[in-house]
């Protein structure tokens, strides 16, 4: 194959899943903040928040997983004068995106319907959707937090062992420059 081809390949490999995430968005902007004024279709919600469930739960698995999304991802942090590098996650802003559409269904449901002539979003489908975005998105978080800390420890003890003397171990097994290599 063509050198210029794989590159392009390589560099567009992951880019068709925040093009779903962000088809997900545009289902939900319908359903929340378009169809309460016109007289339109609505995405069909079981498909639709499925879809945001399945999106969110691998994706999140895979970042938990990798620990990170891309070189690109890391962030430099300087503990007592050493920089050391520590994995982070890229953004992903199709699902605030989609907390903002749940947002507004929010809004129309309990502000604008009572006093004007709209339709009201589902409530059994925007709190699943809430349910779905708030459960699996604060879990992933949760663990990359956790992963997060891990890796700033992780540097700590690298920083604080490149600044410990070097320390070497004799034929005997004893270490030299300690009390018992004499």
């Amino acid at each position: 194959m063509n050198e210029k081809i794989k590159n392009a390949l390589a560099k567009g490999k992951r880019k068709w899943i925040p093009a779903i995430g962000w088809f997900l968005f545009l289902g939900f902007f319908n359903n929340c903040v378009i169809f309460p004024f016109f007289d339109i279709k609505v995405v069909e919600w079981g498909e639709l928040l499925t879809a945001l469930g399945v999106m969110l739960s691998i994706s999140g698995a895979r970042d938990v997983g990798l620990k990170k999304e891309s070189p690109e991802s890391s962030q430099e942090l300087v503990i007592d004068g050493k920089v050391a590098k520590v994995a982070t996650i890229g953004k992903r802003y199709w699902i605030p995106a989609i907390g903002w559409c749940l947002a507004f269904a929010f809004l129309n449901n309990c502000a604008i319907y009572p006093y004007a002539d709209v339709k009201v979003v589902e409530w059994v489908n925007v709190l699943t959707g809430l349910g779905v975005l708030l459960g699996i998105s604060g879990t992933r978080d949760i663990f990359l937090s956790r992963n997060r800390k891990i890796a700033e420890q992780a540097a700590i003890a690298a920083a604080a062992a490149a600044d410990a003397p070097a320390e070497t171990t004799s034929a005997k097994g004893k270490k030299k420059g300690s009390k018992n290599s004499e």
